[in-house]
């Protein structure tokens, strides 16, 4: 599992922290760093791994036309930290799928 660093205002945080569930481990570690982050104040970076990005982003309300502002950043910050994490060039390679469709790959 990958972490990365995302940078994230106040704005966004406060969106996004209520969204959360609170049902499971990773999210109740997840609401913990945003309270961080809001109690700081400011912009604020929060290590994230995969995982925290994407249970953020299936979080999120679906895209709407005239959606409030920060769920706009928030998805688009999320996306791009995933894509990033999930580049080639992040892992050392080849990622997902491909990676495995590669016979040079088969028997690391």
């Amino acid at each position: 599992m990958q972490r990365g660093v995302i940078k994230f205002s106040p704005e966004s945080i406060s969106f996004a922290l209520p969204l959360l569930p609170q049902s499971t481990q990773d999210t109740t570690l997840l609401q913990q760093k945003f309270q961080h982050a809001l109690q700081s104040g400011g912009t604020t970076e929060i290590m994230l791994s995969e995982d925290e990005a994407d249970i953020l982003l299936d979080c999120l309300p679906t895209p709407q036309q005239g959606e409030n502002p920060s769920a706009t950043t928030v998805r688009k910050d999320l996306i791009d930290f995933l894509q990033r994490m999930r580049s080639p060039q992040a892992s050392g390679g080849e990622s997902g799928l491909m990676s495995k469709l590669n016979p040079l790959n088969w028997f690391k």
